[in-house]
C-alpha cells in the first residue's frame, strides 16, 4: 500500500513519554464516548438502505450499550433516543415484508421496555411512537 502524505504511521502516535529520541511526536486524538456513538450512528445511516434489518438491530443494540454505561450524561440519553428513533424510521420506511416488520417491532418494543436511560418524557414518547405500529 502506498503511503500518502496525510497518512500516519503507527509510530507517529507514540506519546512523548514513550518516544526514544524525545523528538516531537503526535499524541492520539481525544476520543469520547459521544464521538464513538456519533460515528456508529453515521455508519448505520450509510447502510440503512442496503441492510435495513441489520441496521435496525444495530440501532437497538447501540441504545442498549448506552444503557449499560454507568455515568450517563444527558448527551448520551439523547444519542440513545436517536438510535431508537432511527430504528422506528427504518421500520417505517425500509421494511416491507410483514414477517420482518413483526420481528422488528417486537425487537423495538422489547428494547424500549428494558432501557433505563430515558427520563419519563422520552420513554413515553418512544413507547407511544412504537405503539402506533
Amino acid at each position: 500500500m502506498n503511503r500518502k502524505g496525510s497518512e500516519k504511521s503507527p509510530t507517529d502516535f507514540i506519546s512523548e513519554d514513550e518516544s526514544e529520541d524525545n523528538g516531537p511526536v503526535q499524541k492520539l486524538p481525544s476520543v469520547t464516548i459521544q464521538k464513538v456513538f456519533s460515528q456508529i450512528s453515521d455508519l448505520l445511516g450509510e447502510i440503512t438502505t442496503d441492510y435495513p434489518e441489520i441496521t435496525l438491530k444495530l440501532y437497538c443494540q447501540s441504545a442498549q450499550v448506552i444503557d449499560k454505561i454507568v455515568n450517563k450524561s444527558d448527551e448520551l440519553e439523547e444519542i440513545a433516543y436517536d438510535f431508537i428513533s432511527n430504528s422506528l424510521i427504518v421500520y417505517q420506511d425500509e421494511l416491507s415484508d410483514s414477517d420482518e416488520k413483526l420481528k422488528a417491532i417486537k425487537l423495538i418494543v422489547s428494547t424500549i421496555s428494558h432501557l433505563e436511560c430515558f427520563d419519563n418524557d422520552n420513554y413515553d414518547t418512544l413507547a407511544s411512537n412504537a405503539a402506533q405500529y
